[in-house]
């Protein structure tokens, strides 16, 4: 049977405090997708953003980010009170990361030091965790040195010399226990949502990031997985080559990854990242696929145009992975455009995609002609909202898709419409929406525009916005398009 679902970064589910997290807000939100006829809520990455505050490039890529551990929770244990809490941001369509940066950890320190949760063995147990206890390590000695990237720390820290790590989880054991902490109850919270919303009848669809930054618990605890030199510097980095939206190109500022080492350890930091997300998610979107196939180097502190294409592992890295997660539905990034990553998905037995404002801005394939286990959707998180998109064409590209969908209509907001009701309508197996697009949102609630800075990552839903009505009607092309959740989960 077919399925449905929503784009829907836990960040910008409408929390009280500033940004989406784990509390009624997004049980609420999950309600609203079974009542309106959704099987699937598909997320951005999970991981504590740093600069730029793109998920994309985490600070841990098996980390969560404390933003989204939800106050609510931590009041109802008893480690705030309710006067503490800030003031509510309800009506807020904007989350300010500075402010978050400002507030967030004195509340997350204040639940630590009344939590007494320091000799519960369960917390030492998780705690002892390689992925944990880098990362609260790593946390601990940034915060010491004021934020400073990793590379700029004593020789010592920087290269991971025993006698220094030893001496560090000394000295700073009360910081490293409070940043395990946090993560203890990021994945206590996150995993009893999952439950709840799986209960539901809704799968979650997790998207892993392909590349690791620079500064960033990964690069710092395992250096001989990236290409780096003696100095662990890097000398290339990654990005990709101008097109038409990006001329220019883009430098994305992250180390290239060293593929022989992965494959002469059997891809175990890659499976281990898998089995994380095996237990978080239901599914998961791969992030940048083509990767594997190869990945665009550009000299370090070079434009983008003097960059060259160096091969990947090919298959070899995905064929692995599907062997140790054969039950694991993973859906690889492409728009559609690159028939070599469609081949990949093939090869591998995953998952294809197919975006529909790239098929009309790219002449490619239309939704008719998609095929049918690949996930169709309208658009992604790097592209404009459907509105958006429509409201900035010309009027020779609006009156092709006027003509695709056989309407003479002008009304942006019906010619969305019919977009979204003809996309459910298609033979894809798997078709998922931005929730913007169901709300019919301008440029506004974009969220990101790739190669800028700026308002990229802080789009939130209001309360209310997804009301009774939009719930009915979401439910009734579903059902007309044979995308009907059962009645019993």
């Amino acid at each position: 049977m077919k399925k449905s679902g929503i784009l829907m970064p836990v960040s910008s589910l409408p929390s009280a405090y500033g940004i989406g997290a784990f509390d009624s807000a997004a049980v609420t939100f999950a309600q609203q997708l079974r009542r309106s006829g959704q099987q699937l809520w598909q997320i951005l990455p999970l991981g504590p953003t740093g600069y730029g505050n793109s998920p994309y490039q985490p600070i841990a890529l098996t980390a969560g980010n404390p933003y989204y551990i939800s106050l609510e929770d931590l009041e109802q244990r008893g480690w705030l009170m309710p006067d503490e809490l800030p003031e509510p941001q309800i009506h807020r369509d904007r989350v300010d990361y500075g402010w978050l940066y400002a507030t967030r950890p004195r509340l997350l320190r204040l639940a630590f030091s009344r939590s007494e949760i320091r000799d519960d063995p369960a917390f030492i147990a998780f705690q002892q965790q390689e992925q944990v206890s880098d990362y609260a390590l790593y946390m601990a000695l940034k915060d010491h040195h004021q934020g400073a990237p990793w590379y700029e720390w004593p020789e010592a820290l920087r290269f991971r010399e025993e006698a220094a790590l030893v001496q560090a989880r000394a000295q700073l054991k009360e910081e490293v226990a409070f940043h395990a902490f946090t993560q203890y109850v990021f994945e206590q919270q996150w995993l009893k949502l999952k439950g709840e919303v799986n209960a539901l009848g809704i799968r979650i669809i997790g998207d892993l990031p392909f590349h690791a930054a620079y500064d960033s618990v990964d690069v710092w605890a395992h250096p001989e997985l990236f290409a780096l030199n003696t100095k662990r510097e890097m000398e290339k980095t990654a990005g990709c080559p101008g097109d038409r939206d990006q001329p220019q190109g883009q430098n994305w500022g992250c180390p290239l990854y060293c593929w022989p080492a992965h494959e002469q350890e059997g891809w175990r930091w890659w499976i281990s990242r898998y089995a994380q997300a095996a237990r978080w998610y239901d599914g998961v979107r791969a992030d940048h696929a083509g990767g594997c196939l190869s990945s665009f180097a550009i000299p370090y502190g070079a434009a983008p145009s003097a960059g060259h294409r160096v091969p990947g592992p090919g298959s070899a890295l995905f064929r692995a992975l599907r062997a140790a997660f054969p039950e694991l539905e993973i859906i690889v990034e492409n728009d559609g455009l690159h028939p070599d990553v469609t081949m990949l998905a093939a090869q591998c037995g995953l998952r294809d995609m197919r975006v529909m404002q790239v098929s009309f801005d790219y002449h490619g394939t239309m939704p008719d002609e998609y095929p049918h286990d690949c996930v169709c959707v309208s658009g992604t998180h790097d592209q404009d909202t459907l509105t958006g998109w429509l409201n900035r064409m010309s009027t020779e590209e609006k009156a092709a898709v006027k003509a695709y969908l056989h309407t003479d209509e002008e009304d942006v907001w019906s010619l969305c419409a019919q977009c979204l009701s003809h996309l459910m309508h298609t033979g894809c197996e798997i078709c998922i929406i931005p929730m913007q697009d169901w709300l019919h949102l301008d440029s506004h609630a974009r969220i990101n525009s790739p190669g800028t800075l700026g308002e990229n990552w802080m789009w939130r839903m209001h309360r209310g916005q997804f009301h009774d009505q939009l719930e009915q009607l979401m439910a009734q092309i579903s059902r007309d398009s044979g995308r009907v959740l059962s009645e019993k989960p």
